[in-house]
């Protein structure tokens, strides 16, 4: 169910748009004078929304709904030179073949009607199944090759992604109005990840989990290809599910490491920016990683503590290229307050043992310069110190100590600090190399950015002599 007033702004596909198709009732209604009509809100969208809708500007009927989006999907995807039928074309096709002329005449292309789809256009074959039925605990390797026009490529090279499917689910869904509908569900993901494609061929590896279906005769395997200049897709289905191979023992949860995109040097308790991105690497070098999403083996995030409302992320999760043991997610943390936050990742292995990780992190601005957390430690000092401070932006930093009758002691040489958190060593001496006296003091801490001269910060200490 689609509300306009609510989920609208929850559309958030940025240039992924789809063709939408709304077979019901008035949803394309593009005649109305004192409003738009929702698929109207998604074409016009800018740089979101969808590239084109199909939909009804009136009242229509159900089963004759059904009939024509059915032959309209046969027409639109009938390849003409490894490409999709025009929109409009298809729609004109699809409404002859029907000749429901009052229902059909309903609905409407909105959107350019020349437009096609862009959709795989060359095909990939899997030639090699090991073993050839998918179970639990077994490293199975899926080998195949490009082909082009029904003949192999040989001269193809660039990215293939493996996923492999568990055996399909019926689902049985009971409406409030008493009445039941049973379809097919695909099987939970089993895997994930690139492998290269070299001279048209490819091979994948991956651990099978114990969260597998045990009996099933629907497993799948999908591929898609792709390089710069064009793509491709295959699959293999049918294939059994169930059994185990072996023994196998692996006692200790995957290894967790939490960070932020952009910043590489993270470290927990560290400064990001607004909305950061945050990303976690998830490695477990005996049996992977589990990503079937079954009840109580998910990845999940709970943020600030909340353990009542963890985000599930398992559908983020992408093995990382060439690796069946090691992957990463990343996921948005929007509309978070400035200051300090914690976030917790939960992860499985594919034996279903569990660990986590936490991170502290504060949220701070990028159009300002914000210097924060300055101290010195020890203090009081006898021989030395050391200057703490944390940047939410790279910055040149300079250090001027002072008496406290405001007299210039010492000036630190100017020297670049990076985001986060820096220290910076202090002899405690004067500048011509004496010892202070004992008593009390100030400093200063300049920053400035480096890019853009207008932003700069600086914060006051004390700090105390005591020999």
């Amino acid at each position: 169910m689609l509300n306009l007033s609510s989920d609208f702004d929850r559309i958030q596909n940025g240039e992924k748009q789809a063709l939408w198709v709304a077979a019901t009732c008035t949803f394309g209604k593009y005649d109305m004078v004192d409003r738009q009509s929702f698929a109207e809100h998604l074409v016009l969208a800018p740089r979101r929304g969808a590239i084109a809708v199909l939909a009804t500007a009136r009242e229509v009927y159900g089963n004759l709904n059904a009939r024509l989006n059915q032959v309209y999907y046969d027409f639109l995807f009938e390849h003409e030179n490894h490409l999709s039928a025009r929109l409009g074309a298809a729609m004109m096709w699809a409404r002859a073949q029907t000749g429901q002329t009052e229902n059909d005449e309903k609905f409407h292309v909105l959107g350019d009607p020349s437009l096609r789809l862009a959709i795989p256009r060359y095909s990939a074959t899997i030639t090699s199944i090991t073993p050839d039925t998918i179970k639990a605990l077994a490293v199975m390797t899926v080998q195949g090759k490009i082909t082009r026009d029904g003949a192999d490529w040989p001269g193809f090279n660039g990215t293939a992604r493996l996923e492999a499917l568990d055996a399909e689910r019926d689902v049985r869904y009971q409406s409030p109005g008493q009445f039941t509908i049973a379809y097919a569900l695909p099987g939970n993901s089993l895997f994930r990840g690139e492998v290269p494609v070299k001279d048209g061929a490819f091979t994948a590896q991956f651990f099978v989990p114990k969260d597998i279906t045990y009996g099933g005769q629907t497993g799948r395997l999908n591929v898609y290809f792709w390089n710069d200049q064009t793509d491709g897709n295959g699959y293999r289905r049918q294939l059994p599910v169930g059994g185990t191979a072996g023994s196998f023992v692996d006692r200790a949860g995957p290894r967790v490491d939490i960070g932020f995109a952009g910043a590489e040097d993270f470290r927990s308790g560290g400064i990001v920016g607004v909305n950061p991105v945050l990303r976690a690497v998830i490695h477990d070098s005996l049996s992977g990683v589990n990503i079937t999403g079954e009840i109580g083996h998910k990845i999940t995030l709970s943020l600030d503590g909340r353990n009542d409302d963890k985000i599930d992320l398992t559908d983020l999760f992408n093995y990382d290229a060439g690796s069946y043991t090691s992957g990463t997610i990343r996921y948005p943390l929007t509309n978070l307050a400035e200051g300090r936050h914690s976030v917790e990742i939960k992860a499985w292995d594919n034996l279903n043992n569990s660990s986590a990780a936490t991170v502290e992190f504060t949220i701070q601005p990028q159009d300002r310069l914000i210097l924060s957390e300055v101290l010195n430690y020890p203090n009081p000092l006898r021989r030395a110190t050391t200057f703490t401070f944390g940047l939410n932006l790279a910055a040149e930093i300079r250090i001027k100590v002072f008496t406290l009758s405001g007299r210039l002691i010492r000036s630190l040489e100017e020297f670049n600090a990076s985001r986060g958190f820096n220290m910076v060593e202090w002899d405690g001496r004067d500048a011509d190399g004496d010892e202070l006296a004992n008593g009390v003091y100030l400093y200063k801490i300049i920053a400035a950015a480096p890019s853009d001269a207008s932003l700069r910060a600086e914060e006051i200490g004390k700090l105390v002599v005591q020999r």
